[in-house]
């Protein structure tokens, strides 16, 4: 069981990188959206299981790695970019920015994410991660709105540049 819960826990080991194991993560959910995205029949339960299975792990892995949020705990990361990739519409610009945005906040913390991390329990491990990707979609709606009224480009999944 202690071997499911880190596989999970660190997203399929993507939390064992010896630098920017969060990234690592995001950036395999941006990979599995990229493949995933055509399917929401896989994609939906996938994120949908992502977030149960943080939930669920979180702590126990933190008793595992023996420490409060350890970096090898990457689950969180993984599902909150997730979510913001559900956000994208397929458009390259988006997903770029919606990347940026998550990590951003992931790593700034503003308020109220810094208060949102000190919660004790293994739900602030998931929580923070979530208010982060809160205000990325915010920021992806806006840049979406901002290629809707033709100030930015759209840049379709799968388009040939012309």
């Amino acid at each position: 069981m202690n071997f499911i819960i880190k596989l999970i826990a660190s997203f399929f080991f993507t939390g064992y990188f010896p630098a920017a194991s969060g990234t690592a993560a995001s950036l395999l959910s941006v990979i599995i959206y990229y493949y995933l995205r055509m399917s929401p029949f896989v994609y939906l339960p996938f994120v949908f299981f992502l977030f149960l299975s943080g939930f669920a792990f979180s702590g126990r892995a933190q008793v595992l790695f023996q420490k409060k949020d350890s970096e090898k705990i990457v689950i969180d990361e993984a599902a909150s970019m997730s979510l913001v990739c559900m956000f994208t519409k397929g458009d390259y610009l988006l997903l770029a920015c919606g990347f940026l945005f998550f990590r951003f906040f992931d790593i700034i913390k503003p308020p109220p994410i810094k208060r949102i991390e000190k919660i004790s329990g293994p739900k602030a491990v998931m929580l923070d991660d979530i208010a982060a990707a809160l205000y990325a979609i915010l920021l992806v709606l806006l840049v979406y709105r901002l290629q809707q009224a033709g100030i930015l480009p759209a840049v379709s999944i799968g388009a040939r540049p012309a």
